[in-house]
């Protein structure tokens, strides 16, 4: 596949079955009012196109193969399929074939999670999401997607605004890492919500 391809249909659009349709994620099923669960993609944000290179874990060293390649290998027959096959090949993995054995009831929270909030909203309630943008594992396209449909059910965004919010960290990968401004508290923001009312409009990092 050239490489301009692979880029396009894995960094930008998320993976495509033989007849180039999107993949959707069965986690959903599990989860009533959920958000569109369409497998997404990565945006390129240029986090680990820096001057300091591009860490190990993400390709690998002369003799080691790349961490997040390991560990990725190493959770998915337990952790993604159902029932767990110890012995399932992941780069074998045919999206034409294989999604009926996908755990239906994943991690990936922006697929299994209902975007029906109102009894959290409704007995005045507060959650501030934030994700780097960088970020190899899940992608932020998914959060933002969520949190768009999260306003979408709400009115818009200003009143969602009243009870959720997410801020996205350029260049920042999972959680932390990456030449970005990856160290910040979100907890007294959010305790300064909760407790006296003043809502975070920024989050100095």
């Amino acid at each position: 596949m050239p490489r301009f391809q692979f880029l396009d249909i894995f960094c930008n659009q998320g993976p495509r079955n033989s007849l180039g349709q999107p993949i959707k994620a069965p986690a959903a099923t599990a989860a009533r009012d959920h958000a569109d669960n369409t497998v997404l993609g990565y945006a390129y944000d240029g986090g680990f196109m820096a001057p300091t290179g591009i860490p190990s874990r993400k390709i690998g060293t002369p003799t080691t193969q790349p961490g997040d390649f390991t560990l990725g290998l190493g959770q998915f027959p337990y952790v993604w399929l159902s029932p767990a096959n110890p012995g399932a090949d992941p780069l074998r993995f045919d999206f034409d074939k294989d999604m009926d054995n996908l755990n239906k009831n994943s991690p990936l929270v922006t697929y299994s999670a209902s975007t029906d909030i109102a009894k959290f909203r409704d007995r005045g309630s507060k959650i501030i999401w934030y994700h780097g943008v960088s970020d190899p594992g899940p992608p932020a396209q998914a959060t933002i997607a969520y949190y768009n449909e999260l306003t979408a059910r709400n009115g818009g965004p200003e009143q969602t605004k009243a009870f959720a919010r997410l801020f996205l960290v350029p260049n920042m990968g999972h959680c932390r890492g990456g030449p970005a401004t990856d160290q910040f508290d979100m907890l007294t923001p959010l305790v300064s919500w909760v407790e006296q009312g003043t809502p975070p409009d920024q989050i100095i990092a």
